[in-house]
């Protein structure tokens, strides 16, 4: 079978594998100690993949929205809505943007870093504006450190921007999650919200519970720190993120061996917040030429 080219970086005991063809992503994420290696992402094998379809694995950028926008029609504050494509069918919905849909073109690497970009051209995907987007992903002895940013570059009008990363985590039995939260964004069967409430008693975010399978719900509030707390030998990892990383997405699918816990800069369909008549969703409305920007972190515990 055919292999998508991957970009090998390292650093102490970590390594790390990049797919630019396949949106950027990253197909791996590992420890490698006396022989011994130990998957911190869950990996994405070689084979040719097409980065239209989804891939459950690795970690991908989410820009310049995360997670769903409802029905696909964006309402911009003071412009028109726009029907962006909608790329998921059995919901109804567009998601995770379009950074993970797309090749990326490598600008500079080296043994423990890789710079990336994207050009957006106005239109696709109904997405009226075009767009430059930037990922540096820094390895260090401790940890991975993943920056993102985009930049509006339509000539006159704001776009709206998000960013995000989208993690795939292996999940044996018993894996907990400690991170301070505030509120939940309650939705019915369509996955998009209808109102925030305060986090309901016994949400398994204290790091006492097993995050429990059927999750796929959005959370507001974070401090900026989550950790992941394996059973048996697999080091803890610590998500340190920006402040404009304001929420989480949790999946927990019964029916696969991976889990997600996604840092987000908005709520899902938080760019239609205010068009719904609910509280700020995090939309940000960038000037031409006005970057968004921020970081975030995966430490390993022990390294």
């Amino acid at each position: 079978m055919t292999t998508v080219a991957r970009h090998g970086l390292q650093a102490g005991s970590l390594r790390v594998e990049v797919a630019p063809q396949l949106g950027g992503r990253v197909t791996r994420f590992w420890h490698h100690r006396d022989n011994i290696e130990t998957d911190l992402f869950s990996a994405v094998d070689g084979a040719i993949r097409d980065p239209l379809q989804s891939i459950a694995g690795g970690c991908f950028p989410l820009l310049p929205f995360s997670n769903r926008i409802a029905a696909g029609l964006l309402k911009v504050p003071e412009q028109a809505a726009y029907q962006l494509a909608i790329n998921e069918p059995a919901r109804g919905h567009a998601i995770h943007g379009h950074g993970r849909r797309h090749a990326w073109q490598v600008t500079d690497i080296a043994g423990d870093f890789i710079h990336l970009t994207y050009a957006h051209p106005a239109g696709d995907g109904g997405w009226i504006w075009p767009y430059r987007a930037d990922m540096q992903l820094q390895l260090n002895a401790a940890g991975l450190s993943w920056s993102l940013a985009v930049e509006n570059r339509h000539d006159h009008l704001p776009m709206p921007a998000g960013l995000g990363l989208h993690p795939y985590f292996p999940a044996p039995k018993g894996v907990r999650l400690t991170a301070p939260l505030t509120h939940i964004w309650r939705s019915d069967d369509s996955r998009i919200p209808h109102r925030p409430e305060a986090l309901p008693e016994g949400f398994p975010n204290a790091g006492q519970a097993a995050l429990p399978a059927g999750l796929d719900v959005g959370v507001g509030g974070w401090s900026g720190s989550a950790v992941i707390t394996w059973p048996g030998d697999r080091p803890d990892m610590e998500i340190r993120a920006d402040r404009m990383f304001s929420d989480l997405v949790i999946f927990t699918p019964p029916a696969d061996d991976f889990f997600c816990v996604e840092p987000v800069s908005h709520a899902v369909n938080g760019f239609n917040a205010a068009a719904c008549g609910l509280p700020d969703g995090g939309l940000r409305l960038l000037a031409s030429g006005e970057r968004l920007q921020g970081m975030i972190c995966f430490q390993v515990a022990g390294d």
